[in-house]
Parts: C-alpha cells; sequence; structure tokens
C-alpha cells in the first residue's frame, strides 16, 4: 500500500471514532444510567436504594455555606500549633535479614 493511502485511511479511522465519541457523550449525556442497565431487572430494594441516593445528592448539592465566616477577624486570629514530624528511620536496612541480625 500506499503511504498516501494509509494516511487516508487512518485520517478515517480517527474521524469515525470522534464522530462515534460525539455521538455517545453528547446525544446520551440525559440519560447515561440507561446504556447501563438496558436488559437488566431492578428490584423494589434497588429502585428504593437509588431513589434515595439521589434524594441525599440533591440534599446535599443544595446546601450553601456561608463564606463570611472566613474573613471574619476571629478567625483570622487563629494560629497553628502544629509541630514538624522529625524523619526518623524505620525497618532494616536489608528487609530479608533474621530480626535482630542488623548490620
Amino acid at each position: 500500500m500506499s503511504s498516501v493511502f494509509q494516511t487516508i485511511i487512518i485520517i478515517l479511522g480517527i474521524v469515525l471514532i470522534a464522530a462515534l465519541g460525539y455521538y455517545l457523550y453528547f446525544q446520551h449525556s440525559g440519560s447515561s444510567l440507561d446504556v447501563f442497565t438496558q436488559g437488566v431487572s431492578t428490584s423494589p430494594e434497588v429502585a428504593a436504594e437509588a431513589a434515595e441516593f439521589l434524594n441525599r445528592v440533591r440534599q446535599l448539592q443544595s446546601i450553601s455555606l456561608d463564606q463570611s465566616l472566613l474573613q471574619d477577624s476571629d478567625f483570622r486570629s487563629l494560629r497553628s500549633y502544629q509541630r514538624d514530624v522529625q524523619p526518623v528511620s524505620v525497618g532494616t536496612s536489608d528487609p530479608f535479614s533474621l530480626i535482630g541480625d542488623d548490620q
């Protein structure tokens, strides 16, 4: 095969893969769960758990935090009393040596 023909085939392949990706991503973005559940029967317990999960996700998404606390002068005056952890050698130089046979 000539290199021009191979280049054309490769470009067509890339375009087809991109078109398939576009179709699968953008055309089915609203029903992404349907792709995985086609032909699968779900029990009422699974449906109830899924509904509860979605309800909790909606509750969490509706939470808004008041960030004015972070701008408060009392909050900004807080200081950390954390100490740096000093590096310590751990273990032995040879992990396969007998215990107590440190070299």
